[in-house]
């Protein structure tokens, strides 16, 4: 190598460096839009959940009085909406220090 030609870079290597770059900059900008968008949908299930158990709360506070555990699931469903047997309620109860 003659001292002339030092420092000069191949046409291929700038080449490979310039698609090297692009994939990283494109991974980057995707794993970037992608965890806004799963934010953005955490967000709307929260608030969905909330507004579930917001109708839930007020569909059991109009009934009155003390329900028996049907009628609670039961009342669960209508204001899920759901009709798939998600609404259920579920008893922990501590044995040992564990629940």
């Amino acid at each position: 190598m003659t001292p002339g030609q030092r420092g000069r870079t191949a046409p291929w290597a700038k080449a490979l460096g310039a698609v090297l770059l692009t994939l990283v900059v494109t991974l980057v900008v995707s794993w970037t839009v992608a965890g806004s968008r799963e934010s953005g949908r955490e967000h709307t299930a929260f608030e969905s959940t909330r507004d579930d158990a917001r109708r839930f709360a007020d569909a059991l506070v109009a009934r009155g009085g003390t329900l028996p555990r049907q009628d609670v699931e039961d009342t669960l469903e209508k204001a899920t909406g759901n009709g798939q047997g998600n609404g259920l309620l579920y008893k922990l109860s501590s044995v040992h220090g564990r629940t």
